[in-house]
């Protein structure tokens, strides 16, 4: 392959980019304009539960600014959490709940949180962006984003210091002679020089497994013999492969006999050159993101009341829970050998 000229990604002109651009803009100021108007709707919105059997509660679970953020947002971002949905695959409800209340919604009260306060932040900051909040909000992950590099300095320190990262995994085809004497095994490893490996082998009394493409751990050979194959370094030249060393299984003696050996190495640094690049570069605009939302979330007054709207929740249920009913036996009915007089309830 003649590589005549080599361009490396870029972006695209504006000229070009330009309708892809102006649809993209379009897109996010209908989708700002739908957000604004469904919270026009919202505030007069009163619910009011018809059946005594239901009761409505949506308490404020954070406040940013005059702006109170509804504790059924958070709920609808935990049932659409793909977290969520597999928890409930794993384990029952009652082992779920803690799980989400400690770590599923403040998560996703903190996300809200910045959503709220995302157009303040733009229109203090003088942005050029449009959209709705959660639209937004990307939008200033990604400005704050926008100065992350990495230096070449980067990916080779990373390269030298996750050299395990990039090691291949040695591979080979091998057949396994297994004999019920060592010393048999010891002979034949010492007289086989070349021939057909299956052929001999059996003929001085082994039992012989083709064990085709083996990759180093994968299990195919017991621990010992893979070990011999693949990581002890004394592998015998034997006609067109390899005889390892006899290794004892349980008193039966395997030999193996190996070919198209590939060993362990690590990838040179140019060919995941890129891949670490990529990777790098994804961390570094992460956490330039995250620093960039954080400071600017300080210039905003937020409240998270998430704490109390669980604790209240907590109370609540209590309260409603059916209460336990201890059966009383009639008068004169005790059973004989036991005493009438019923033992009192512990307090609490």
């Amino acid at each position: 392959v003649k590589v005549e000229k080599f361009l490396p990604a870029a972006p695209k002109p504006f000229t070009e980019a330009k309708a892809a651009v102006s649809d993209a803009v379009s897109t996010e100021l209908k989708n700002q304009a739908l957000e604004n108007w469904v919270d026009s709707l919202k505030k007069n919105v009163k619910v009011e539960s018809v059946s005594p059997d239901w009761k409505y509660n949506n308490p404020v679970v954070a406040t940013v600014g005059t702006q109170d953020i509804p504790y059924a947002e958070v709920v609808t971002g935990v049932v659409s959490n793909q977290q969520f949905s597999a928890l409930l695959q794993q384990q029952t409800a009652e082992q779920v709940a803690p799980l989400v209340n400690s770590f599923l919604k403040p998560g996703i009260v903190q996300q809200l949180t910045q959503q709220y306060a995302a157009p303040a932040i733009v229109k203090a900051q003088n942005l050029p962006l449009v959209g709705n909040r959660a639209g937004l909000l990307a939008g200033l992950n990604a400005y704050g984003a926008r100065d992350a590099k990495v230096s070449d300095a980067d990916v080779q320190a990373f390269y030298a210091g996750n050299q395990k990262n990039f090691q291949t995994t040695a591979k080979a085809t091998v057949s396994e002679a297994v004999f019920a004497n060592k010393q048999q095994a010891l002979v034949f490893r010492q007289e086989f020089k070349s021939g057909d490996f299956t052929a001999l082998a059996s003929k001085a009394g082994a039992t012989v497994s083709e064990r085709g493409s083996v990759t180093a751990g994968d299990k195919k050979l017991n621990d010992a013999l893979d070990r011999a194959v693949f990581a002890a370094n004394r592998l015998q030249a034997a006609g067109e492969g390899s005889l390892s060393d006899v290794t004892d299984t349980s008193g039966r003696y395997s030999l193996a006999y190996v070919t198209d050996l590939v060993k362990a190495s690590v990838r040179p640094l140019n060919e995941v050159r890129t891949s670490i690049y990529d990777q790098l570069l994804a961390q570094m605009k992460q956490a330039a993101a995250t620093a960039y939302v954080a400071a600017q979330m300080k210039t905003v007054k937020t409240q998270d009341l998430l704490a109390q709207v669980l604790a209240a929740q907590t109370k609540r249920l209590a309260a409603e829970a059916p209460k336990a009913i201890t059966p009383t036996a009639p008068a004169g009915s005790a059973t004989p050998g036991t005493p009438t007089t019923t033992p009192a309830t512990p307090a609490g």
